[in-house]
């Protein structure tokens, strides 16, 4: 029986986060249909990356990620991952397994990582199919640079920064995994949108190695919008006196509340991406030789989502600042939904050992941080009219009604108090 495996590489950037989500979350359906997407910690297998790392390369950073126990050394834990594969293998034989990593493309530049990763795959595998998608070289640069901004401060974007960027080195990148899998085995596909089956990495990907379909996902990772980089901006000034860790909680929180604004204008002229791409041209020939032969051209040609010009600097400030309130506004809103379940939660605690006037004290906190919330009015109603207090309750009742006037379970409690 031939043991048959796909292994996705990235590049990064290119819907990475959003196929191994849903792999991970249909695991176990897979599994019943043939395929094996393995658990060897968190979502993607970067557990691999670790394994065939030669001394050059860096991997320290994803020791959280793969199950690194304190102090085993990697020797240890290539023998834990052999171990844990041979397991998957004799639980799922016969199936056909996919792995995914996006730190095999950017952290395996060695041919000695490489050969390590074949060799290990090859003590399971009769055949590793290797998949990797591509983004023109402008969209991937803007989102490196979006995703470098969401994870630290950093200069505004240029593209003179990713001139010469290994990461946009396709042709080194592709010959480099052809040379240790065989060319045959190395499978390109565009990402973008329009050239996606169904306009979806998922669909894309499954319909290309012949998978079962993935129940779709939210896309995950997305990179922040120019006006978003600029929030980050404004908060980096405003913070770079405080301590590098409560520095980074304040960025962590903010950024986890902005979201894309796919309408916001990119900060950089049309001209300056054309040019950026053009000086890509002989690698596009070269990638269109070898892997698509029946193509003239690699990627599309439209730049219509770049202005003529830079938008001046007051537009992108003035979209700062509201995107700055509503992310500060939601790290409120976040804060006092915390404190006031914590407050409910006490409340229902001090109600169970009968602690009554701790309990009223609790709930009507809950109420003054969450006046929206149905259950914590019920729940202050309960505690008055369990108190003897009928009117009062009455008056909690209506309150609520106030914030939340079709509310089924206070309306039912209103008619419960009202008087025959």
């Amino acid at each position: 029986m031939t043991r048959r495996a796909i292994l996705h590489i990235g590049a990064e950037k290119t819907g990475t986060t959003t196929l191994q989500t849903a792999f991970c979350r249909d695991a176990a359906r897979l599994a019943d249909l043939g395929v094996r997407y393995p658990d060897l910690g968190g979502a993607g297998h970067a557990a691999l990356v670790y394994a065939a790392a030669d001394a050059d390369t860096q991997v320290a950073d994803l020791a959280p990620h793969i199950g690194l126990m304190s102090g085993e050394s990697h020797a240890a834990f290539v023998r834990r991952l052999e171990e844990r594969l041979a397991a998957e293998i004799a639980a799922h034989s016969g199936a056909r397994f996919v792995f995914s990593t996006e730190h095999a493309q950017s952290r395996l530049i060695s041919a000695a990582s490489l050969q390590q990763l074949q060799a290990l795959l090859a003590r399971y595998f009769d055949t590793v199919e290797v998949a990797v998608y591509l983004r023109r070289w402008d969209r991937m640069a803007m989102s490196f640079h979006a995703t470098a901004m969401r994870n630290g401060p950093g200069p505004s974007f240029s593209f003179a920064r990713f001139a010469g960027s290994t990461l946009l080195d396709y042709p080194v990148l592709l010959d480099r995994w052809a040379r240790v899998f065989g060319e045959e085995h190395v499978h390109v596909g565009i990402f973008h949108r329009p050239d996606l089956i169904n306009g979806s990495i998922l669909d894309d990907f499954t319909t290309r190695f012949e998978l079962p379909a993935l129940t779709p996902v939210d896309d995950q990772n997305v990179s922040l919008d120019p006006s978003g980089q600029a929030v980050l901006r404004v908060i980096d000034k405003a913070s770079a006196d405080l301590p590098k860790a409560q520095q980074l909680a304040v960025r962590e929180a903010v950024a986890e509340t902005l979201r894309p604004d796919r309408a916001s204008a990119l900060p950089v002229a049309r001209d300056q991406a054309m040019s950026f791409v053009q000086g890509y041209a002989q690698d596009e020939a070269e990638i269109c030789r070898r892997w698509f032969p029946d193509r003239q051209t690699l990627f599309d040609d439209r730049f219509d989502d770049y202005p003529e010009r830079p938008e001046p600097a007051v537009r992108t400030w003035r979209d700062a600042s509201v995107a700055l309130i509503d992310a500060l506004l939601s790290v409120i809103d976040r804060e006092a939904q915390s404190r006031a379940e914590t407050r409910y939660y006490r409340a229902l605690h001090h109600r169970r050992g009968n602690r009554i006037d701790l309990a009223e004290a609790e709930i009507r906190e809950a109420v003054l941080l969450r006046p929206q919330s149905a259950a914590y009015w019920n729940v202050l109603a309960d505690i008055l009219h369990g108190a003897g207090r009928t009117e009062d309750a009455r008056e909690a009742v209506a309150a609520g009604l106030r914030e939340v006037p079709d509310n089924a379970h206070l309306l039912a409690l209103r008619d419960q108090l009202d008087p025959k």
